[in-house]
C-alpha cells in the first residue's frame, strides 16, 4: 500500500526538490515506520531539516492511516525532547485519526504539553484548534486565554480574533 501511494505521499513541490536518492530513502523511512523499525528510521532522517520531516511524516499518516506514524512522533518526542514531535502527535490525532475514541482527548492533552513547554505562537494555536469540538474539551475561559495570548504575539491573528467573536457572541445569547 505504502508505495502504491508514494504519489499521493510527496507533493508536487516534493518531487520536485528532492532527487531520487533522497526519495528513496523517504520511501525507506516510511517502511520502517510502517514495520515500526522506529530507530532505523530515525538513522535516516538525522541529517533531514526537522519542519521537512514533519511535513513528510504528517503526509505518509494521512495517506497511510497507519497509527505507527503516532507511534513514531511518540518515540521521537521521547528520543530528543523536541516539541516538534509533540505537535506533530497532536495534529495527526486531531486530523488524521479524529475517528479514533480519545483521539482528540489524547491530541489536547499534547497540545498543552507542549504549551507548558514552550509558550509560541505555533503551540498556542496547536492547542487553540481544539476548542469548538463536539466533544468539548475546552471551555470558553480557556479558549479566551489562549486566544488573548495568542494576540500579545500576533496582534491581527485571524483565528484568535475568530475565537473571541464566538465567544462574545455564545454569552449574549
Amino acid at each position: 500500500m505504502f508505495t502504491e501511494n508514494i504519489k499521493k505521499i510527496f507533493t508536487e513541490d516534493m518531487l520536485k526538490e528532492y532527487d531520487e536518492n533522497m526519495l528513496n530513502v523517504l520511501k525507506e523511512v516510511g517502511v520502517d515506520i510502517l514495520n515500526v523499525n522506529y530507530e532505523e528510521a530515525n538513522k535516516k532522517i538525522i541529517n533531514i531539516n526537522k519542519q521537512e520531516i514533519d511535513k513528510i511524516i504528517w503526509n505518509m499518516a494521512n495517506v497511510t492511516e497507519s497509527f505507527t506514524f503516532y507511534g513514531f512522533s511518540q518515540y521521537m518526542y521521547k528520543k530528543t525532547e523536541n516539541i516538534i514531535w509533540l505537535n506533530l502527535s497532536a495534529s495527526m490525532l486531531s486530523f488524521t485519526f479524529c475517528c479514533v475514541e480519545g483521539a482528540y482527548a489524547v491530541g489536547i492533552f499534547h497540545a498543552r504539553e507542549a504549551v507548558g513547554i514552550k509558550k509560541n505562537l505555533e503551540n498556542l494555536l496547536t492547542l487553540l484548534s481544539f476548542y469548538g469540538l463536539p466533544e468539548h474539551l475546552m471551555y470558553d475561559e480557556e479558549a479566551e486565554s489562549i486566544a488573548k495570548e495568542i494576540l500579545k504575539l500576533d496582534k491581527n491573528n485571524e483565528i484568535a480574533i475568530c475565537v473571541l467573536n464566538e465567544i462574545l457572541n455564545s454569552t449574549k445569547e
